[in-house]
């Protein structure tokens, strides 16, 4: 009998559910409450920005590792697994206000909405939030809400990465490059399903990538769910985790932008000639 299924029918598969949705809630409570002393201590700025990603990425990886735990145990069979998924995603969506992914912040800076020095301060905030992530989840499993939890869940046994590593980071790209289109269109639908379709789009890539790679494509994400299993190198799974997202992020850049703005900028200014006037108003 296939473990998950030994384990669907047991009174452990029960308590690890209930103990693993314990924890995420605790983890998303305590940080919506660190989310509101940030908020009312300090001024509209970078600086809360800056802390809003290191909580929010903190979250977001604390929660998919405790699913990622559940899964490598045995105790998800497919169809549970993309529901938890897609609630996962949900409850992230809706607390959650912040990018929490290294591509969407380099995104931001080729679409010339932020400048480099505060793309690069988000980026190495949202890192932050996923190694802290690490340093977390072992002392949460210590506390035991859940049969599978103790120092042994620390503990990764195989990488999820099924396939040769460029084709792991072609799936990753295609990942990103779908998610990352659809997200620039997102605004367009009413704000009540915007939440929603992100989540259900994120489960279906999930079901069509997640035999082959995870399917994670989020660099933060993937360094504080992955980096640390077995089977590959680190250089291999920044090749796959790393640069395929990123790429899947600048070819939605090319496909759904008629003009990237810092090109643009760029392309003025070789396009200005030596000693020209400066236009004044």
């Amino acid at each position: 009998m296939d473990p998950a299924q030994a384990l669907w029918g047991s009174a452990l598969w029960g308590s690890a559910l209930w103990g693993s949705a314990l924890l995420v809630l605790g983890i998303v409570l305590q940080c919506e409450a660190l989310r509101a002393v940030s908020g009312k201590g300090l001024r509209d700025g970078l600086p809360k920005e800056l802390l809003r990603e290191v909580i929010c990425t903190f979250q977001l990886c604390c929660c998919v590792r405790e699913q990622a735990l559940l899964g490598w145990e045995g105790a998800l069979t497919p169809r549970l697994g993309l529901t938890l998924t897609f609630l996962l995603s949900l409850l992230h969506g809706l607390t959650a206000r912040a990018v929490c992914n290294p591509s969407g912040s380099l995104e931001r800076y080729l679409r010339g909405e932020e400048a480099a020095p505060q793309s690069c301060l988000r980026l190495c905030a949202q890192f932050l939030g996923a190694w802290l992530s690490r340093l977390a989840m072992p002392c949460y499993w210590l506390l035991g809400l859940s049969p599978l939890h103790g120092p042994q869940a620390s503990h990764c046994p195989r990488s999820p990465l099924q396939v040769a590593l460029l084709p792991g980071a072609g799936v990753e790209l295609l990942c990103s490059l779908g998610m990352f289109c659809l997200l620039r269109h997102l605004p367009r639908l009413p704000p009540p399903f915007r939440v929603q379709t992100a989540a259900l789009a994120i489960t279906g890539l999930v079901w069509l990538g997640g035999s082959l790679t995870g399917a994670v494509f989020n660099p933060a994400l993937a360094y504080a769910l992955l980096f640390h299993c077995e089977g590959n190198t680190f250089p291999e799974y920044a090749l796959v985790y790393w640069a395929g997202p990123v790429t899947g992020m600048l070819l939605s850049v090319l496909l759904c932008d008629t003009s990237v703005p810092i090109l643009g900028r760029k392309t003025q200014k070789e396009n200005i000639p030596a000693g020209s006037p400066k236009k004044t108003n």
